[in-house]
């Protein structure tokens, strides 16, 4: 990344506890590998093999992670094995759904001045 300080380091992914940031599995990112499938892409990838354990367990629960991570196809597996997921996304994305229409059936578009679609925020 060119904007970045350090233009040298480790990516290290993790699967942590939200709650107690206990870190229960972890990988070093060495690189390509010549047997992974590229069928969801990299991150999505992540998001597969760091949560094998939790399907082979019959973990049934939720799961957040960022936008490199997300994709339609990793959402969608990861919810017909049982797990719930929250995840950022770009909304140039271009597997996104097309946007949804208003009362009048005029397209409505998503954009970031549109702060809360549902009403007043209450704390």
């Amino acid at each position: 990344m060119p904007l970045k300080p350090i233009k040298r380091g480790y990516k290290v992914w993790t699967r942590a506890d939200s709650e107690t940031g206990y870190v229960f599995e972890f990988q070093v990112y060495t690189g390509k590998r010549d047997d992974q499938s590229t069928e969801f892409g990299l991150g999505a990838n992540v998001v597969k093999s760091l949560t094998q354990k939790l399907i082979d367990e019959g973990f049934r629960g939720h799961v957040t992670f960022d936008n490199f991570f997300t994709s339609y196809e990793i959402l969608q597996y990861l919810f017909n094995n049982g797990i719930y997921a929250t995840s950022t996304v770009n909304s140039n994305r271009p597997d996104l759904p097309t946007p949804t229409h208003n009362k009048n059936g005029e397209k409505q578009e998503f954009t970031k001045k549109q702060k809360n679609i549902f009403g007043k925020r209450r704390f």
